[in-house]
Protein backbone atom coordinates (compact mmCIF):
# COMPACT_ATOMS: atom_id res chain seq x y z
CA UNK A 1 0.00 0.00 0.00
CA UNK A 2 2.65 2.80 0.79
CA UNK A 3 4.21 2.19 -2.54
CA UNK A 4 0.39 2.68 -4.48
CA UNK A 5 0.57 5.59 -2.11
CA UNK A 6 3.20 7.08 -3.57
CA UNK A 7 2.25 6.26 -7.12
CA UNK A 8 5.00 3.85 -7.57
CA UNK A 9 4.41 0.18 -9.08
CA UNK A 10 6.28 -2.06 -6.38
CA UNK A 11 6.70 -4.64 -9.50
CA UNK A 12 9.17 -2.29 -10.40
CA UNK A 13 11.09 -1.94 -6.83
CA UNK A 14 13.78 -4.51 -6.14
CA UNK A 15 13.55 -6.72 -3.45
CA UNK A 16 15.81 -5.58 -1.31
CA UNK A 17 14.80 -2.26 -0.79
CA UNK A 18 11.32 -3.70 -0.35
CA UNK A 19 12.79 -5.27 2.77
CA UNK A 20 14.74 -2.39 4.02
CA UNK A 21 11.50 -0.31 3.80
CA UNK A 22 9.56 -3.02 5.54
CA UNK A 23 12.69 -3.17 8.54
CA UNK A 24 12.21 0.85 8.85
CA UNK A 25 12.18 1.87 12.00
CA UNK A 26 8.48 4.01 11.22
CA UNK A 27 7.64 0.57 10.06
CA UNK A 28 8.93 -1.76 13.04
CA UNK A 29 7.27 0.79 15.73
CA UNK A 30 3.98 0.11 13.70
CA UNK A 31 4.32 -3.68 13.63
CA UNK A 32 5.52 -4.36 17.09
CA UNK A 33 2.36 -5.44 18.46
CA UNK A 34 3.52 -6.75 22.15
CA UNK A 35 4.97 -3.25 22.77
CA UNK A 36 2.04 -1.74 21.85
CA UNK A 37 -0.26 -4.32 24.02
CA UNK A 38 2.07 -3.86 26.87
CA UNK A 39 2.11 -0.34 26.85
CA UNK A 40 -2.18 -0.48 26.39
CA UNK A 41 -2.30 -3.12 28.91
CA UNK A 42 -0.50 -0.57 31.27
CA UNK A 43 -3.10 1.67 31.34
CA UNK A 44 -6.57 0.11 30.44
CA UNK A 45 -8.39 -2.60 32.21
CA UNK A 46 -9.01 -6.55 30.64
CA UNK A 47 -12.21 -5.49 30.71
CA UNK A 48 -11.77 -2.42 28.93
CA UNK A 49 -8.86 -3.33 26.59
CA UNK A 50 -9.77 -5.97 23.75
CA UNK A 51 -7.96 -7.19 20.54
CA UNK A 52 -9.77 -7.76 17.85
CA UNK A 53 -8.17 -9.05 14.48
CA UNK A 54 -8.29 -8.72 10.84
CA UNK A 55 -8.21 -12.09 9.74
CA UNK A 56 -11.75 -12.32 12.02
CA UNK A 57 -12.94 -8.62 9.69
CA UNK A 58 -12.06 -10.95 6.83
CA UNK A 59 -13.66 -13.85 7.77
CA UNK A 60 -16.91 -12.34 8.56
CA UNK A 61 -16.92 -8.57 8.78
CA UNK A 62 -20.62 -8.22 10.35
CA UNK A 63 -19.68 -10.25 12.76
CA UNK A 64 -16.67 -8.59 13.59
CA UNK A 65 -18.84 -5.29 13.82
CA UNK A 66 -21.05 -6.71 16.25
CA UNK A 67 -18.47 -8.04 18.27
CA UNK A 68 -16.99 -4.25 18.84
CA UNK A 69 -20.40 -2.98 19.10
CA UNK A 70 -21.27 -5.74 21.92
CA UNK A 71 -17.74 -4.65 23.38
CA UNK A 72 -18.34 -0.71 23.67
CA UNK A 73 -22.20 -1.49 24.40
CA UNK A 74 -23.93 -0.02 21.35
CA UNK A 75 -27.25 -1.25 22.27
CA UNK A 76 -28.63 -2.17 18.89
CA UNK A 77 -25.70 -4.43 18.29
CA UNK A 78 -27.05 -6.59 15.28
CA UNK A 79 -27.03 -3.53 13.11
CA UNK A 80 -24.65 -3.04 10.00
CA UNK A 81 -24.34 -1.38 7.22
CA UNK A 82 -25.86 -1.98 4.41
CA UNK A 83 -22.89 -0.69 2.97
CA UNK A 84 -21.28 -2.94 4.67
CA UNK A 85 -19.48 -5.15 2.05
CA UNK A 86 -18.44 -2.54 -0.26
CA UNK A 87 -14.48 -2.61 -0.80
CA UNK A 88 -12.73 0.93 -0.73
CA UNK A 89 -9.39 0.36 -0.84
CA UNK A 90 -8.80 -2.56 -2.84
CA UNK A 91 -6.06 -2.75 -5.67
CA UNK A 92 -7.21 -3.26 -9.28
CA UNK A 93 -4.97 -6.35 -9.58
CA UNK A 94 -3.81 -8.79 -6.61
CA UNK A 95 0.06 -7.92 -6.21
CA UNK A 96 1.89 -11.10 -4.65
CA UNK A 97 4.69 -10.67 -2.42
CA UNK A 98 8.05 -11.58 -4.06
CA UNK A 99 9.10 -14.91 -2.57
CA UNK A 100 12.48 -13.63 -1.51
CA UNK A 101 10.82 -11.05 0.54
CA UNK A 102 7.94 -13.02 1.85
CA UNK A 103 10.89 -15.65 3.46
CA UNK A 104 12.95 -12.41 4.44
CA UNK A 105 10.01 -10.84 6.74
CA UNK A 106 9.11 -14.29 7.92
CA UNK A 107 12.25 -14.88 9.23
CA UNK A 108 12.88 -11.69 11.04
CA UNK A 109 9.75 -10.96 12.39
CA UNK A 110 9.47 -15.13 13.65
CA UNK A 111 10.50 -13.77 17.31
CA UNK A 112 8.50 -11.05 17.80
CA UNK A 113 5.23 -13.68 16.71
CA UNK A 114 7.01 -16.01 19.70
CA UNK A 115 6.18 -13.39 21.97
CA UNK A 116 3.21 -12.67 20.46
CA UNK A 117 2.20 -16.62 20.49
CA UNK A 118 2.83 -16.57 24.47
CA UNK A 119 1.37 -13.20 25.17
CA UNK A 120 -2.45 -13.53 23.29
CA UNK A 121 -2.57 -17.02 21.22
CA UNK A 122 -5.31 -17.57 19.51
CA UNK A 123 -4.37 -16.04 15.55
CA UNK A 124 -1.05 -15.05 16.55
CA UNK A 125 -0.37 -18.69 17.18
CA UNK A 126 -1.04 -19.47 13.36
CA UNK A 127 0.88 -16.38 12.41
CA UNK A 128 3.87 -17.94 14.00
CA UNK A 129 3.68 -21.03 12.19
CA UNK A 130 3.09 -19.60 9.40
CA UNK A 131 5.85 -17.57 9.34
CA UNK A 132 8.16 -20.41 10.11
CA UNK A 133 6.88 -22.69 7.67
CA UNK A 134 8.00 -19.98 4.66
CA UNK A 135 11.04 -19.13 6.87
CA UNK A 136 12.72 -23.02 6.20
CA UNK A 137 11.49 -22.86 2.43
Amino acid sequence: MLYRYKGMDIKQIDESSIIQVMQSTHNLLSTNYTRTIKTWRAYFDAEMFKIFYFDDLVADNAAFLRAIYRHIGVKNSDWVSPKMNKSSNRDREEIKMPAGVKTSISRFYIPELEELSQMIGGHAVSWLRKAEETAAD
